[in-house]
């Protein structure tokens, strides 16, 4: 069987529209362990910021920042190696994409996503309290400061490195 190659990703967002990206996390893995990662902090199209509560993020930490259409180049330039990407939520991250692609008039192929809650720890830990992403590193082990673009997808891409060791045939497993 080849290798695999997996990027984790982790948006945080200014506000309720999903094209506003202020943050992205990128952490490139195989089986063999994290190749790659980089965090970029991204100006969203508004100084509108909803969530800075959340994530600590507000208008004067990104004003002076690329924009996403700006730093597109490099995130596909991640992203487009992957086997798939990952994301803890997938639904969430793989929505923020496509909203920033479509503001910007970007062009964004299909990918094949996992999804560390419903694909990995529901399936692999059943028994947790929750699978809530800090819940499910609590668990395994793997540190987190969370709502950081970085450091979540840096814990996905760890839990995903914990199912293979749980099952080294996990993936395999999705489909049924």
């Amino acid at each position: 069987m080849a290798e695999l190659y997996f990027v984790a990703i982790d948006f945080e967002t200014a506000n309720n529209d999903r094209f506003s990206a202020c943050q992205i996390g990128i952490v490139a893995f195989d089986r063999a362990g994290i190749q790659l990662e980089q965090k970029i902090n991204i100006r969203p199209p508004s100084e509108y910021f909803l969530h800075s509560e959340i994530h600590g993020i507000t208008w004067s930490d990104v004003y002076d920042q690329p924009s996403f259409e700006d730093v597109w180049p490099e995130i596909e330039g991640y992203l487009s190696s992957a086997d798939y990407l990952v994301a803890h939520n997938a639904s969430f991250d793989k929505s923020v994409l496509e909203a920033c692609c479509a503001y910007y008039k970007l062009a964004n192929r299909n990918r094949r996503w996992l999804c560390t809650f419903r694909d990995v720890a529901r399936r692999l830990w059943p028994n947790l309290q929750n699978h809530k992403l800090p819940t499910v590193c609590r668990e395994l082990g793997i540190s987190i400061m969370h709502h950081d673009g970085l450091s979540d997808a840096r814990a996905c891409a760890k839990i995903i490195l914990a199912a293979y060791q749980k099952n080294p045939r996990w993936l395999e497993t999705l489909g049924s």
